[in-house]
């Protein structure tokens, strides 16, 4: 008699169901940049130095005819906003093991720039309506700090116009994310997953085995 226990047959897992992938997009951008913008927009407003500025009869005039105030405010950013398209990379890569390529990539250069303009447009609004109102209201010979800002010339959604260190969160990650898919070890940068299943074992007959054929 022939044991069937040698051939039994293990079934493959079933795959998991994959979400569409305009709503994952959508989700993800959602999360990056309406989230992540508002922090980043903070830290750097808390770590810019304030512009002096000083009240006279005529209004307001800076300290200094070239504040380094202002270069500051542009180097907070920069680095703030390099260090934060990195960890955005290294977080995206590893949760979002679905979308690694292409789509991945181009996520992350709409998001980190998105996210910047956002943490721009907020950070520099902290402490301007204190700023403004001691400014209408302070005697001549006061010192005020004016919130920082950034020199950004150009800023317009379409057709796009973008520049200066709004760009660098879209660089820090689309740099981060092609150095991982260039030391991937998975051709489709996806690695496998452990379904726990243990494997089949090979179909061998008794004839190959050397045992007898029938018992």
């Amino acid at each position: 008699m022939v044991d069937e226990s040698e051939y039994a047959w293990v079934p493959e897992p079933t795959p998991e169901p994959r979400r569409p992938l305009l709503v994952t997009l959508q989700s993800v951008a959602v999360l990056l940049a309406g989230v992540l913008g508002f922090p980043l927009g903070l830290l750097w407003q808390q770590l810019a130095p304030n512009v002096p500025v000083l009240i006279v009869e005529d209004g307001a005039v800076y300290n200094d005819p070239q504040p380094e105030q202002f270069m500051s405010g542009d180097g907070w950013f920069a680095v703030l906003g390099l260090s934060f398209g990195i960890v955005l990379a290294v977080v995206a890569w590893v949760l979002f093991r679905r979308l690694r390529g292409p789509w991945l990539l181009l996520l992350l250069a709409v998001a980190g720039t998105v996210a910047a303009v956002i943490a721009w447009k907020f950070g520099r609004q902290l402490g301007l309506e204190a700023y403004l109102r001691e400014l209408h209201s302070a005697p001549a010979g006061t010192e005020l700090g004016k919130p920082n800002d950034l020199r950004v010339e150009a800023l317009r959604w379409w057709p796009p116009a973008i520049e200066g260190v709004l760009l660098l969160p879209a660089l820090g990650s689309t740099l981060t994310i092609t150095l991982l898919a260039a030391w991937s070890r998975w051709p489709s940068l996806r690695a496998p997953r452990s379904t726990g299943t243990p494997e089949a074992a090979p179909l061998v007959g008794p004839e190959e085995t050397g045992g007898p054929a029938f018992s």
